[in-house]
């Protein structure tokens, strides 16, 4: 059974939004969890912040290649590229060993992280017919995750590691993706 114009609308705004808000949440769990960080790694902030400068570059460096592959190939692949490829990046984040690791997993972060807003935005204005209001709610959904982002990362930080700070986001991711796959 096919998807009516409007479920599948619905479908694409509760993706997109999920994606915006997961995007902006795993982007910027570093940010909170590297002042743990500077204790268990004995590093200084100043080291270990830059760590997160080349991941931060690829999600706009990246993007304009990302757009194409999406014209290319459609935007459902895509977005499922992000929710797995965030979710791995992220969940490798939680399990290196060294800030040389960390790099090369902060900077896959950035890669699939570039994902979102050039193809989120295009998905969501192709399946609502350009709706503001619908392009509005996946926007909030990214402002949510910016609010939260800080407030996952210390309470999973708190309540089990800063490892778990990555890996519980990441499997969020993966169960997004396997979800959309579906």
């Amino acid at each position: 059974m096919r998807p009516t114009p409007g479920s599948q609308a619905r479908m694409v705004i509760a993706f997109a939004s999920l994606a915006h808000c997961l995007h902006h949440i795993i982007t910027a769990l570093f940010l909170t969890i590297v002042l743990v960080l500077t204790a268990t790694w004995q590093r200084p902030y100043d080291e270990l912040i830059a760590l997160w400068t080349l991941g931060a570059f690829l999600i706009g460096a990246v993007s304009p290649l990302a757009g194409y592959l999406s014209d290319k190939f459609g935007e459902r692949p895509m977005m499922i590229a992000l929710f797995f490829g965030l979710g791995f990046s992220s969940i490798a984040c939680g399990l290196v060993e060294s800030p040389v690791g960390l790099q090369a997993a902060l900077a896959s972060m950035g890669v699939f992280g570039a994902i979102y807003h050039p193809v989120g935005t295009a998905w969501v204005v192709r399946h609502t017919g350009a709706s503001g209001k619908a392009v509005a709610l996946v926007g909030s959904a990214g402002s949510v995750g910016v609010a939260l982002a800080s407030l996952v990362a210390g309470l999973l930080t708190d309540a089990m590691s800063w490892r778990a700070a990555f890996i519980v986001p990441g499997v969020m991711a993966l169960a997004g993706g396997a979800a959309l796959l579906v």
